[in-house]
C-alpha cells in the first residue's frame, strides 16, 4: 500500500504562503472568492509586503491587498505555495477586471485595442467600454492563469506566459 499525500482542501478565506527560494523571501495571498463570469475560476488577493521569513496570518492580513487576479488555488498546492490558515474574507467589493474581445482568425488584422470590456467581481453582466482609456485605473486583466504563473508575478510584477503587449497592446 502507498502512502497517499493529504488532499489539501481549499476554500474561500484560507490564507496561502508563497516562497522564493532563490531570495528566501515570502509573499501571501487568500483565496477570496470565485468569479462566475470568468467560468467560476478562483479569485486571490495578493497581500503587499515581501517578508525574509515565515509570518503569522494575523501580520499578513493586516496589509493592503496589492492586486485581485484569476487562478486554480489547488493546483499550486503543495509545489508552489502553503495553506497556512484562514482569515476574514478581504473587501472585493470595487475589484474590477478588464478584458478584450478574443482574436478570430478571419479578423486576424482588426485592431483589438478598441474592443475592451470590463466587468466588477460578483456580477454576471459586463460593460463594454471601447477604448483602453475609458477602462478604469484598478482594473486587473481577467485571465485565468496557470498556478506556476502566479509567482512570477507576485515576486517579479510580471506573468511569464509570453508576450503580453503583443496580444492586449502596449498601453495595457
Amino acid at each position: 500500500m502507498t502512502n497517499k499525500p493529504k488532499r489539501v482542501q481549499c476554500r474561500i478565506g484560507d490564507i496561502f504562503e508563497v516562497r522564493n527560494g532563490k531570495k528566501k523571501e515570502y509573499r501571501y495571498f487568500q483565496f477570496c472568492a470565485l468569479d462566475y463570469y470568468q467560468l467560476n475560476s478562483d479569485v486571490i488577493a495578493v497581500f503587499e509586503g515581501r517578508y525574509s521569513k515565515p509570518q503569522e496570518v494575523e501580520t499578513v492580513v493586516s496589509k493592503p491587498v496589492e492586486f485581485f487576479t484569476h487562478t486554480s488555488v489547488r493546483y499550486g498546492v503543495p509545489e508552489l505555495w502553503q495553506k497556512i490558515g484562514k482569515a476574514a474574507i478581504v473587501d472585493t467589493n470595487g475589484v474590477v477586471f478588464k478584458g478584450i474581445e478574443e482574436k478570430l482568425e478571419d479578423d486576424i488584422d482588426k485592431d483589438y485595442t478598441d474592443h475592451w470590456h470590463i466587468w466588477r467581481l460578483g456580477e454576471e453582466k459586463i460593460k463594454f467600454i471601447g477604448k483602453l482609456s475609458k477602462v478604469p485605473d484598478n482594473a486587473e486583466i481577467g485571465l485565468i492563469y496557470p498556478p506556476d504563473d502566479i509567482p512570477n508575478r507576485i515576486f517579479n510584477g510580471k506573468y511569464d506566459w509570453g508576450d503580453e503587449d503583443s496580444y492586449w497592446g502596449a498601453e495595457h
